[in-house]
């Protein structure tokens, strides 16, 4: 069992060094390689960020005041959703003038979701004294980061 999570995490780790170069070597056919990945980032999240809902949204980014608020817009079936979010503990771990937080595009937030226009997972929008000031879709975490310097 150990040889076989060492395997998983050495996937992970080549798969979220492809994220950041922009580079990727062919999946097998079905693209297993990637599900695997995905499930062992699952496994390997580490801290949690926090966790919105349509019912602390106002209050969440209202309390931010004017530091910026990166919103993750996920879902619980999205691969790679699930490998940015190691990447994203990361960030707001180096970057403690910024606030990371994820949003459930399940049913019960779904309204939200619509609401703001949310049509792709991962979708990143930045914020600054609740007002949107960017927004981006797709796992690129070097863009994400760029965005938020941008903004800061």
């Amino acid at each position: 069992m150990q040889d076989f999570q060492k395997g998983l995490q050495q996937r992970l780790q080549e798969h979220v060094q492809e994220l950041k170069t922009g580079k990727s070597n062919a999946a097998p056919a079905g693209g297993s390689r990637f599900r695997v990945a995905a499930a062992a980032v699952e496994a390997e999240a580490g801290p949690d960020l926090r966790e919105l809902s349509v019912d602390d949204w106002d209050s969440a980014l209202a309390e931010a005041g004017d530091t910026l608020v990166v919103v993750d817009f996920y879902t619980n079936w999205c691969g790679p959703c699930k490998v940015m979010l190691p990447l994203l503990v990361q960030l707001q771990q180096e970057q403690s003038d910024i606030k990371v937080y994820k949003l459930n595009c399940n049913k019960k937030n779904k309204e939200l979701g619509m609401k703001l226009n949310v049509k792709v997972a991962p979708t990143f929008q930045l914020y600054k004294n609740s007002n949107k000031v960017a927004e981006m879709t797709g796992a690129k975490i070097d863009e994400l980061k760029a965005l938020i310097q941008e903004h800061k």
